[in-house]
């Protein structure tokens, strides 16, 4: 058993990017998903960068859940918020 991968979010609330540091390691996509279960945007990465910027300007205000996958399974689940003054 591999133990889970960490990863940081910020800013926490977010406005418009979030920003997600991940370990370098067999990470292929990062999904957003709604509270209440709607996938609402996968995002390819490059495992060897470490550092992804996600566009969460098109998002509705609220709270969301980052997975973190290798293409297969989740890795790595945190919750942001967003808040965008409009």
């Amino acid at each position: 058993n591999q133990p889970l991968s960490t990863f940081k979010l910020y800013p926490n609330p977010a406005k418009e990017v979030l920003h997600i540091n991940y370990d370098r390691t067999t990470h292929s996509q990062i999904q957003l998903f709604a509270l209440d279960g709607r996938q609402v945007l996968t995002q390819k990465v490059n495992p060897l960068v470490g550092e992804q910027s996600v566009d969460v300007s098109k998002l509705a205000n609220g709270s969301y859940l980052v997975h973190l996958s290798d293409g297969n399974k989740t890795i790595a689940t945190k919750m942001f918020s967003l808040f965008l003054t409009k």
